[in-house]
């Protein structure tokens, strides 16, 4: 009877890798879900943001496949979906931590999968046809907004920032260089000046 057992899970478990290699995208779009399911249950916003790292990939993972596909709708379905969980992950980050430069966890691993995305949504912009170009620029300013916040959090002093300061060096007199010799003589009156090299 063990045996039975043994080889009917055996039977299973080669159906689902053979399952797996055939249908990647369904195994995505689990993976994907999985993440999704689990983002929504985190109740810890540090490990939320930390989450989204993992579920970032796999979206733009799922994205990039729709866009071989040529699925545009897919892949501005797949960047709207990134964005709103960064944005529920930053609020969650923000209502527990709202000093982001004591308590950077979270806050640093969001904003630096953020920046890569950014990158990769550009890329992906300028792949897409103009038709579906304005729903991803949304997306890019939305993040654009969300990375803007990480760093006003993770660096709230920052000094081009602060009221009243000027980032500007003052200006320093210019260095006069000395003139050109013509025949020992500046003038027929005058001698020569010769500069103190230091």
């Amino acid at each position: 009877m063990r045996a039975g057992r043994s080889a009917s899970y055996c039977f299973v478990i080669l159906l689902l890798a053979r399952l797996s290699l055939c249908c990647p995208a369904a195994e995505g779009q689990t993976r994907v879900d999985v993440l999704q399911a689990e983002l929504d249950r985190e109740p810890n916003p540090v490990h939320k943001a930390k989450l989204i790292h993992k579920l970032g990939d796999a979206q733009f993972q799922e994205a990039h496949r729709a866009g071989d596909a040529e699925d545009y709708d897919a892949v501005a379905k797949w960047m709207e979906s990134y964005r709103d969980n960064a944005r529920k992950a930053l609020s969650a980050l923000e209502a527990v931590h709202p000093d982001g430069e004591r308590h950077a966890e979270g806050y640093k691993q969001m904003q630096i999968h953020v920046r890569k995305s950014l990158r990769a949504l550009e890329e992906t912009i300028l792949a897409t046809p103009e038709s579906y170009r304005s729903r991803l620029e949304v997306v890019r300013k939305d993040l654009i907004a969300v990375q803007d916040e990480l760093i006003s959090r993770l660096f709230p002093r920052r000094p081009d920032k602060e009221p009243g300061k000027t980032t500007e060096k003052p200006k320093e007199p210019e260095k006069s260089s000395p003139p050109p010799e013509q025949g020992g003589y500046l003038c027929a009156h005058e001698p020569v000046r010769f500069w103190p090299l230091y």
